[in-house]
C-alpha cells in the first residue's frame, strides 16, 4: 500500500496489515516513507502506532527514505530512536 499522507482512519488498517506481515515473516520490516508528502503530527502518531503494533508481534519497523522534515519532526517528538532510518538501524545491529 502506498499512501502520500496518513490519516487517523488509515492507522487501524495499516496496523492490521503490519500484523499479518509480521505473523508470516517476523523480524524487521522496512517502511518506505518516500511517498509521504505531509510530515505532520498525524503521520508521526500513525508511525508510532505502527511501531507499537510491530512490537506486539515481536518485530519492528525501520523507515526508508524519510524526508528531512519527517526526521526533524521525529527528533522534536523524541521518537527518532524509536523510529530509526533503515541505514541507522543496520548500523545499530553491527
Amino acid at each position: 500500500m502506498v499512501v502520500d499522507a496518513i490519516s487517523r482512519a488509515d492507522v487501524t488498517a495499516l496496523c492490521a496489515q503490519l500484523g499479518s506481515l509480521l505473523e508470516r515473516r517476523g523480524g524487521e520490516l522496512i517502511c518506505d516513507v518516500a511517498a509521504l508528502r505531509r510530515a505532520d503530527a498525524t503521520a508521526v502518531d500513525g508511525l508510532a502506532r505502527l511501531q507499537l503494533a510491530a512490537h506486539r508481534h515481536g518485530g519492528r519497523i525501520v523507515l526508508q527514505h524519510p524526508s528531512t522534515e519527517l526526521r526533524r519532526l521525529l527528533e522534536l517528538c523524541g521518537l527518532d530512536a524509536v523510529l530509526p532510518p533503515a541505514a541507522q538501524a543496520v548500523a545499530e545491529r553491527v
